[in-house]
């Protein structure tokens, strides 16, 4: 190492724990994105908002094969600072916390594959995302309380049957205690 190397390595190596001091003030940026075509989860953490540090996917249960094109939607947007947290959600984020949990149910292939295209169909729908929220929220409770009882929702009719006693009911009364997004 020559002498005027040797000097500037301290200058060097101040500046950039300045700029690492400066980054960690302005904020680390947590996006969290859904993919709804290759129903996958994507977690990306940034520094200046724009400088990834670490990325992770991990698909769904719903997800019937990988995607070639993701179609990547905001779901959450966590700002950490100095400053304080701010959180920022989309209407997107509200869908997908619903169906995240339903990565734990266990059953045949053949249901699930039903449930999966119905959930599919349901999401991409034109229908409000409040709508869609409260709808796969009346669906999740009546899974989990079919499931205990191992000898039901046992074939894709079952399936079609638990999706149209969800939408049966009108959802006047539950949309005034959800938030819009």
């Amino acid at each position: 190492m020559t002498p005027k190397a040797a000097k500037a390595a301290p200058y060097i190596a101040g500046f950039f724990l300045l700029l690492l001091l400066v980054g960690l003030s302005l904020g680390l940026r947590t996006v969290i994105e859904f993919d709804p075509r290759g129903a996958q989860i994507r977690t990306t953490r940034y520094i200046f908002l724009h400088l990834p540090i670490s990325s992770d996917t991990s698909p769904a249960w719903i997800s019937q094969g990988p995607s070639k094109t993701p179609n990547w939607q905001l779901m959450h947007e966590f700002h950490h600072s100095a400053a304080g947290s701010d959180i920022h959600h989309t209407h997107w984020g509200a869908i997908v916390d619903t169906i995240e949990p339903w990565q734990e149910l266990r059953f045949d292939p053949e249901p699930k594959y039903r449930l999966s295209t119905r959930t599919l169909e349901l999401i991409q729908s034109n229908s409000p995302p409040k709508a869609i929220r409260i709808y796969l929220l009346r669906i999740d409770a009546m899974l989990r309380y079919d499931l205990q009882d191992p000898n039901k929702l046992t074939d894709p009719a079952d399936i079609d049957a638990l999706f149209a006693e969800a939408f049966i009911k009108p959802i006047d009364a539950e949309a005034s205690k959800i938030p819009d997004p």
